[in-house]
């Protein structure tokens, strides 16, 4: 039965698309993104106010539309805040209490290079039982929807979409040029952080996308099918079915691997044979295999976006980001 299962979930691994039939939307991916980036030196003293000064520039990014799960641990464009404290006060209260003023620093731009793109004073108050809450106050008070914090992000969101159409050649040479070394999924990682509000650029690199994701299943396809073939030859089924498993199915050479498959299948006994069939015919069922029309191109960016994010999901930080004030 553990050779019948191997093969069951290689005619799913096989038949599937991971929903690549379909270009989607703009996600998280295909937007432009900030990280949220503040100097160590930043409410150094104060801990739990800093912590919730990161929370606050995160929520002014996602409530403006450029916030995301941050899949790339790469991405150079950030959104900072420094804060500088204009008056600090003991009330005269019965217990005590501390009042400041600060003044919020707001800032987008280039955390790799330490370029500044857009930035705004903004100056907010707050009141607490000890300093670090009355900076806790204050914070709290930061609106994702001030006006004058909107046009920050406005005017850092037209300046990074000049940074991506001017090095546009660029980006698109260097994944080039990772591709003809095989390094397939970190060139679609490269053209994957070209967002979509670009326009030109997007459908030129999303093309090139599609074009290394193609190259990038055939160079794979041809591997995993001799892999197949040669361990076939020792009649090792069940080594020969993981090796077909890495095929991808828009791969040219995937009915191949479908042949092969069937030869490794015409050895199982007929009871295996029923139930390999028995689960073909429900799995078709549930993905409407045989009325399916494919739209090649849109499944292959699909695809490679796919691969792009996956690998750079799995990549540590390297990006040490510089302060852009």
């Amino acid at each position: 039965m553990k050779n019948i299962t191997i093969l069951i979930l290689l005619i799913c691994s096989l038949f599937t698309l991971n929903s690549q039939n379909k270009l989607g939307k703009s996600d998280d991916e295909a937007r432009i993104v900030l990280n949220t980036f503040i100097p160590e030196t930043i409410l150094q003293e104060a801990p739990s106010a800093r912590k919730l000064f990161m929370t606050k520039l995160s929520q002014v990014a996602t409530k403006n539309g450029m916030g995301g799960n941050e899949a790339s641990p790469n991405n150079r464009f950030i959104i900072s805040g420094d804060i500088n404290v204009l008056t600090k006060d003991i009330l005269p209260t019965a217990p005590p209490k501390y009042s400041v003023t600060i003044e919020l620093n707001l800032a987008v731009g280039d955390g790799v290079d330490g370029t500044l793109f857009a930035s705004e004073y903004i100056e907010f108050k707050g009141i607490g039982v000890s300093e670090d809450k009355a900076f806790i106050s204050a914070i709290r008070k930061i609106n994702p929807r001030h006006k004058m914090i909107k046009q920050v992000i406005v005017l850092g969101k037209e300046k990074i979409i000049e940074y991506y159409n001017s090095k546009c050649d660029f980006i698109q040479k260097e994944a080039e040029s990772l591709a003809k070394s095989r390094k397939f999924d970190e060139a679609l990682l490269t053209l994957n952080q070209v967002p979509e509000a670009t326009k030109d650029c997007y459908i030129q690199s999303m093309d090139l996308a599609a074009e290394i994701a193609e190259n990038k299943f055939e160079f794979e396809c041809k591997a995993k099918i001799a892999e197949a073939r040669s361990l076939w030859a020792n009649r090792d089924a069940k080594s020969a079915a993981v090796a077909l498993s890495g095929v991808n199915a828009l791969s040219s050479c995937y009915p191949e691997s479908i042949t092969i498959f069937e030869e490794i299948s015409g050895f199982l006994d007929e009871k295996d044979k029923r139930e390999r069939e028995l689960a073909y015919e429900k799995y078709k069922d549930s993905q409407g295999l045989e009325n399916r029309k494919l739209d090649n191109a849109a499944s292959l960016i699909k695809a490679a976006r796919d691969v792009g994010v996956a690998y750079g999901k799995n990549q540590p930080r390297t990006i040490r980001y510089k302060s852009i004030f």
